[in-house]
């Protein structure tokens, strides 16, 4: 349904910040196969990134997962080098965050719609 990049790139995000994100990415569509909502964070170097994902709960877990897996897709190829990145779909939302993302109180990335 819609998307959001930060368009904010990490001044020191080389391969191997990249190759654990790609890990924490990729850990979600994992988790998703048998959990509708799950959050988790995992240090890159100096930097910090918090993931989340939530799925509707009409859905079965298959379709979670394959949910996630899409929108796991998209970030990689519309936000790749972005610090920041949310995916929302009828089934799924996906989310990362090099700030907090459950304790924020900031709702500026909901003002697009």
């Amino acid at each position: 349904l819609s998307e959001y990049c930060s368009n904010k790139t990490s001044n020191n995000r080389g391969s191997t910040d990249q190759n654990s994100l790609d890990l924490l990415l990729s850990n979600l569509t994992t988790e998703a196969s048998t959990k509708k909502f799950y959050n988790t964070s995992f240090d890159l170097g100096s930097n910090r990134i918090e993931a989340i994902f939530l799925c509707n709960g009409g859905y079965t877990a298959q379709v979670c997962s394959n949910c996630i897996t899409v929108a796991w897709g998209q970030i990689q190829q519309k936000c790749r080098n972005d610090v920041e990145a949310i995916i929302w779909y009828g089934q799924c939302m996906l989310c990362y965050s090099n700030r907090s993302i459950l304790s924020r109180n900031d709702d500026s990335v909901y003002r697009m719609f």
